[in-house]
């Protein structure tokens, strides 16, 4: 709490001591004033003003109350606390009071409770003139306690039981709370010192099997126990087709052919090709020109000709060629070719899905899958570390429909995908890391930070794994001795304690309750850790 510019702390109606003690221990000035508010009877109890004034005294704080409360400035006397009628005015202790009272004695609340209003004044009557009576009456004594009776005297106040027993069982619940706080403040109180040491870092590279048919660790060896587990999941994964088939039809007809070559024969094989108008045609069968026949000295052909059937080599209805001559290549051009009409040839192009759809579909769907059912591994591990590295995922039935080379704008995979992976327990693999860092650093030395949580890890065959750690260390603290020589003390002198540890650059230390000011004087509520200098903070 920063320091205001009275130096004062207002306290509400319902504050209790243990706010106010609060407030006055996070308070910066060394000089303090306590302002409680108008109706409050916080400061109307013995035991709350003792308490407040030990806790000022312990943190080395001057503490003034500030009241116009004759109870509270009388009690303040009693105690030994400064008192000021207003902020900034000059404090003083009041004049020790009277001895306690009964009325004194009871705590906030009860104190300084009026007594009952006196009775009534008695008023003497006239007295009755003087009877005789016989010797044997006895005197009369009414005069005689008249005379004996000053006129206006009080009759004697007979005590309210009632009310000092409910005042009582008050100071009786007072003793017992500050015996309960007293015993929480011993058993209860705790503390946590972090210590900011300087450390080395060491790199340690070393191989070690996560083993699911092993019971108990074998560090030696670099054996672990694991876990293996499994996730399996339905997906349906959906893209776009993106091929293209042309699904037209081929012309077809029939050429004949002539040999004005020569007198042999030509024999063509099926698929021969016929070529017009830059389209070609195969023919369908094998075929046998004969050899030609020729008068007027050879200028005149009258060989006779041979029919063979033709089909376009491509779709497309561009192959519907009318009545023409062809040429080929397996023929010289004296061979007179010439087709028929060529019919029957159509273009058609439809959008098809291809391999490449099937799978990129699938690893889209994957991808998106596995962050999820990478978290149901974790939660089927409970406290175990899952071993990120060991995450495995499979595709084992993929049906996609349409399917290859098959119609469609879309297309829609049914998946089933196993996921696998090893946990192992994490203080074992802690343990096998830092006796593997040790090893390295030697027993006069000890780990400040294992560096588990970035340990980086390569997959191999059967569980086995390569391991990489950068770990800080350095001098080795006895935390036991020094939970011992802490025990009891103040802060400042335990945190001056902690910071003389070797190697250790500063100490800090929280306690609770939160108006503690000395340390626990347990060991066992005394918690120390070591934190690397420059790196502890960063991870605080």
């Amino acid at each position: 709490m920063a320091a205001n510019k009275d130096n004062a702390i207002y306290l509400e109606t319902d504050e209790d001591i243990t706010s106010a003690i609060d407030k006055l221990l996070h308070f910066d000035s060394d000089t303090v004033q306590v302002v409680a508010a108008g109706r409050s009877t916080l400061f109307q109890s013995v035991i709350n003003q003792k308490l407040i004034k030990k806790a000022a005294d312990d943190a080395g704080k001057k503490l003034v109350l500030v009241t116009n409360d004759k109870q509270a400035s009388n009690l303040a006397g009693r105690v030994g606390i400064p008192v000021a009628s207003k902020v900034g005015e000059e404090p003083r202790i009041p004049p020790s009071a009277a001895p306690v009272g009964p009325e004194e004695e009871v705590d906030a609340g009860e104190v300084g409770t009026p007594p009952p209003p006196p009775p009534p004044p008695v008023h003497s009557e006239p007295e009755p003139p003087a009877v005789h009576k016989t010797p044997l009456a006895e005197p009369a004594a009414t005069p005689l306690a008249a005379a004996a009776k000053p006129a206006g005297a009080k009759k004697k106040r007979i005590p309210d039981f009632n009310q000092l027993q409910k005042r009582t069982l008050w100071i009786i619940a007072g003793v017992v709370a500050l015996i309960l706080l007293l015993a929480a403040n011993y058993f209860l109180a705790s503390a946590k010192v972090t210590l900011f040491a300087k450390a080395a870092q060491v790199n340690a590279s070393f191989s070690f099997t996560a083993d699911t048919n092993a019971q108990e660790p074998h560090y030696e060896d670099g054996i672990i126990p694991a876990t293996a587990l499994d996730v399996s999941k339905t997906l349906t994964a959906k893209g776009p087709a993106t091929g293209k088939k042309d699904v037209g039809t081929k012309a077809s007809g029939s050429v004949s052919i002539k040999n004005c070559e020569d007198s042999s024969s030509r024999s063509l094989p099926a698929g021969t090709v016929m070529t017009a108008s830059g389209k070609n045609f195969t023919t369908d069968n094998a075929v046998t020109v004969p050899g030609g026949s020729f008068s007027g000295g050879g200028s005149v052909c009258n060989s006779s000709t041979v029919d063979v059937n033709v089909t376009a080599a491509q779709n497309g209805d561009d192959y519907n060629l009318g009545p023409r001559s062809y040429t080929s290549p397996a023929l010289n051009s004296n061979f007179r070719i010439s087709g028929t009409q060529m019919q029957g040839g159509t273009t058609k192009t439809i959008q098809v899905v291809t391999q490449s759809d099937i799978d990129k579909a699938k690893t889209a769907a994957l991808e998106k899958d596995k962050p999820g059912s990478t978290k149901e591994l974790v939660a089927k591990a409970k406290d175990k570390r899952v071993l990120n590295e060991s995450i495995e995922q499979k595709v084992t039935a993929a049906v996609p429909t349409p399917g290859v080379d098959q119609e469609g704008a879309q297309v829609t995979i049914n998946m089933e995908v196993a996921y696998t992976a090893l946990a192992v327990d994490k203080n074992q693999f802690s343990e096998l890391v830092k006796k593997q860092i040790q090893k390295q650093i030697g027993d006069q030395n000890e780990i400040y930070d294992d560096g588990t949580d970035t340990i980086k890890l390569t997959k191999k065959e059967g569980g086995k794994f390569d391991a990489a750690v950068e770990a800080y260390a350095g001098a080795r603290i006895d935390r036991g001795s020094l939970a011992k020589e802490m025990k009891g003390k103040k802060y400042g002198e335990a945190v001056e304690l902690a910071a003389r540890q070797p190697g250790v650059e500063r100490a800090e230390i929280k306690l609770s309750p939160v108006w503690a000011t000395n340390m626990p004087p347990l060991v066992k509520r005394i918690k120390i850790e070591i934190k690397v200098a420059g790196l502890g903070e960063n991870n605080q």
